[in-house]
């Protein structure tokens, strides 16, 4: 810190990686899906450690808001979010 700026230098390590998921749940979850992204989730903002098949920890975030699709015919009127997830850098 010199004269009241902060200075900050971010290096990181491993691999960007990205995935699709989706998840089909019932209709009458619809609303508190959408309470929960807007709470917890907006922008990335809640990061999630996941394991691994091969047991490594890592930490990963939604990259995007939720796509989502009524599926026509289902019990309940289920829904299918779709969303990308990234997986955050690694910081030595």
């Amino acid at each position: 810190m010199e004269n009241g700026t902060v200075k900050v230098r971010r290096r990181t390590t491993g691999i960007f990686r990205q995935a699709d998921v989706s998840v089909t749940l019932k209709g009458d979850v619809y609303q508190d899906f959408v309470d929960w992204w807007n709470v917890n989730c907006q922008q990335g903002a809640i990061p999630t450690k996941v394991i691994t098949p091969y047991g490594a920890e890592e930490v990963w975030r939604m990259s995007e808001p939720p796509a989502i699709e009524w599926l026509q015919g289902s019990p309940n009127a289920a829904f299918r979010a779709s969303m990308k997830l990234e997986r955050l850098p690694e910081f030595p």
